[in-house]
């Protein structure tokens, strides 16, 4: 009976702590003892006593205004993962790491958390993932500490929901130009082997894609911004063949696939809107409906001379002068 109070006492004790922590998560600008209190239904002295129990695990920081803060940044998240769960983390992370390079020491720190979850059920599967690590170690070359501080500031005003002002050179020239953004999302673009920004900039309605590599500065504002309600994430790329979305007229793409690659072509996802269409010689027609023809010429191109592009005109003149431009280089 007395183990049965005491586990009570600790239960509601732990309920407590377990508030003030999702309470002071949930509000950017923190919260005072007095609000907490109010929130809890307890007296403030309570606070203050389940305050320094959750510091000891939490890092809870107080402002000059006497309000309580999270520090969401040396806060570590609590999250319990089964094997499986653990094994589709990896391979993301693992993709990542060998499509962009070994330059995050973020990259390296969460598959070395993911080999010790992974350890305490498969030692093997702990020790392989560990060992992937050192593939995403962090690279010490000076022109990656930059990339990866800008790529820290950017995590941090997209997660406050604060604009950040950047200075982005120009693909086409030396330019550099300014812009205050609201960071809607980050997305990786293996295509490329880079990460790339999404958001609004002052000024303008439409959202622009920035790629991270090509930002030179990046400064977090005061400024606070919020999604639009109508923001819808999928049909943002429901028009790209990956990220590239013009706005524009709506293309069909069509392309014959050769019969030595129908079986490789089709076991794949490659786009949302795909179509395939089987042909009576072997061969196979692949459609899409794009904005941006020309995002699709690498895919293209890695087929070699098992993908020939039938429509639009456009696409397939492209395709056409390289071709003509790898004949003469090989030629």
């Amino acid at each position: 009976m007395y183990v049965n109070i005491i586990k009570s006492v600790f239960m509601k004790r732990q309920e407590k702590l377990n508030f003030i922590e999702t309470f002071l998560l949930t509000r950017q600008a923190g919260a005072s003892r007095a609000e907490i209190a109010r929130a809890m239904g307890v007296h403030r002295s309570t606070v203050s006593r389940c305050i320094d129990d959750l510091s000891i695990y939490v890092p809870v920081a107080e402002d000059e205004h006497k309000r309580l803060l999270i520090n969401k940044y040396e806060y570590l998240n609590n999250i319990k993962l089964t094997l499986h769960e653990v094994f589709a983390l990896y391979l993301s992370s693992r993709l990542l790491s060998l499509s962009f390079g070994p330059y995050s020491p973020h990259m390296y720190s969460s598959l070395i958390k993911l080999a010790q979850a992974a350890g305490r059920v498969s030692p093997l599967m702990g020790k392989f993932i560990k060992l992937s690590a050192e593939y995403a170690l962090p690279c010490r070359k000076e022109n990656w500490k930059n990339k990866i501080k800008i790529l820290e500031t950017i995590t941090i005003a997209w997660a406050e929901n604060k604009k950040v002002n950047i200075k982005y050179k120009s693909k086409k020239s030396s330019d550099i130009h300014k812009y205050t953004v609201s960071v809607y999302f980050m997305e990786p673009y293996t295509a490329g082997h880079s990460i790339y920004m999404f958001g609004q900039t002052e000024g303008e309605s439409i959202i622009r894609t920035f790629r991270t590599d090509r930002i030179i500065e990046a400064v977090i504002t005061d400024q606070l911004y919020s999604l639009p309600e109508d923001f819808d994430f999928q049909k943002l790329f429901s028009n790209a063949w990956r990220i590239w979305d013009t706005g524009g007229k709506i293309e069909q793409i069509i392309i014959r696939f050769s019969k030595k690659v129908t079986e490789r072509v089709m076991e794949t996802k490659w786009h949302q809107g795909q179509k395939i269409k089987k042909q009576r010689d072997g061969t196979i027609l692949f459609s899409v409906e794009i904005t941006e023809p020309l995002e699709m010429v690498p895919w293209i191109m890695g087929w070699g001379s098992d993908a020939e592009v039938l429509e639009p005109e456009s696409l397939r003149d492209f395709m056409r002068k390289e071709a003509r431009k790898l004949g003469e280089m090989y030629g």
